[in-house]
C-alpha cells in the first residue's frame, strides 16, 4: 500500500460537492463524500484501478459516480496524488490539474 495524497484542490472539490449535497440531505453528502475517499483511499492499494485520461500526461481518472477522480501516480508509484473531484455535470473544459 502506498500514501495518498490530496491536493489542494481536491479537498476543495470535495467540500464543495458534499456542501451542495447537504444543502438538501447532510446525511447523505456525509455518507457521499465518505463513499469518494473510500474510493480514492482504494488506489493506495491499487494505484492502477482507473484508466489513463487521454491527452493528460501521467493522469488516470477511476469513476465513484456521479464523481470522477483524477489523480496521478508519484515518483516510482510509491505514492498517488488525488489531483480532483470533478462531478460529470461540469463542463470538462473547466477542468484544470496543476
Amino acid at each position: 500500500m502506498v500514501p495518498v495524497i490530496y491536493a489542494p484542490e481536491a479537498e476543495h472539490d470535495l467540500h464543495e460537492i458534499t456542501a451542495y449535497i447537504a444543502k438538501d440531505n447532510p446525511k447523505a453528502a456525509e455518507q457521499f463524500g465518505y463513499r469518494l475517499i473510500a474510493r480514492a483511499e482504494l488506489l493506495g492499494t491499487f494505484p492502477k484501478l482507473g484508466r489513463p485520461v487521454h491527452g493528460e500526461r501521467s493522469v488516470r481518472v477511476t469513476i465513484e459516480s456521479p464523481v470522477r477522480i483524477y489523480y496521478r501516480l508519484g515518483p516510482a508509484d510509491r505514492s498517488v496524488e488525488i489531483l480532483r473531484f470533478w462531478h460529470a455535470s461540469r463542463d470538462p473544459d473547466s477542468l484544470t490539474m496543476d
